[in-house]
């Protein structure tokens, strides 16, 4: 699929570099060190692959957990799926694949606040996927309702069910009186295709 990637190499090259760094990243989360945890463990990330990036933080005081994300591009799921099955076991470090889903929807994006209520969907089946008609009230261009749509999606879906199994998808502003509460969909989601492992 993607002849330049070099499972082996790359991903236990990272690994190495990440083991031997592990106490300075953990200081470097806590510290909010930028220049460390976004600059030089994405410059990291990418030599695995170019589109993969990541997210980290403390779930709680004693973990630091990477998530590490194909950032919705289908050609770099190979690479997050390489990186989180050999992650090795350090104490205090979680390794997630993919953003999953939110217990709450709703974020804050270009002075707005954003909730579950504020989406509805349509949705229809089409062979193996769910295409969906997504309907964001609001004053906003095609780029950003497009943009607030996909991340609500992440936060419904999770970011691998959204990448696999949703299929033709558009951005509306006004919803028919139909359109479901997008807080139904990972329930609609998941009677259709089942539960995913990863």
């Amino acid at each position: 699929m993607l002849n330049w990637f070099r499972p082996k190499d790359d991903v236990a090259a990272f690994w190495r570099w990440f083991g031997a760094n592990a106490d300075k990243i953990r200081k470097g989360v806590e510290r909010q060190d930028h220049a460390l945890i976004i600059g030089k463990l994405g410059d990291r990330l990418s030599k695995v692959h170019p589109t993969v990036v990541h997210e980290i933080g403390k779930p709680d005081a004693d973990t630091v957990e990477l998530i590490i994300s194909a950032d919705g591009m289908r050609e770099a799921l190979p690479a997050v799926l390489a990186l989180t099955r050999a992650a090795p076991k350090l104490p205090g470090f979680l390794f997630t694949a993919f953003r999953h889903r939110w217990p709450t929807l709703g974020l804050e994006i270009l002075d707005r606040k954003i909730t579950g209520d504020d989406v509805r969907y349509n949705s229809a089946f089409d062979g193996e996927k769910l295409d969906l008609a997504v309907f964001i009230d609001g004053d906003f261009t095609e780029r950003e309702r497009s943009m607030i749509g996909f991340l609500m999606l992440d936060q419904a879906l999770g970011e691998y069910d959204v990448m696999t199994g949703v299929g033709a998808v558009s951005f509306e502003a006004l919803a028919p009186p139909e359109a479901r509460p997008l807080a139904d969909l990972a329930a609609e989601f998941d009677a259709f295709r089942g539960a995913t492992t990863h």
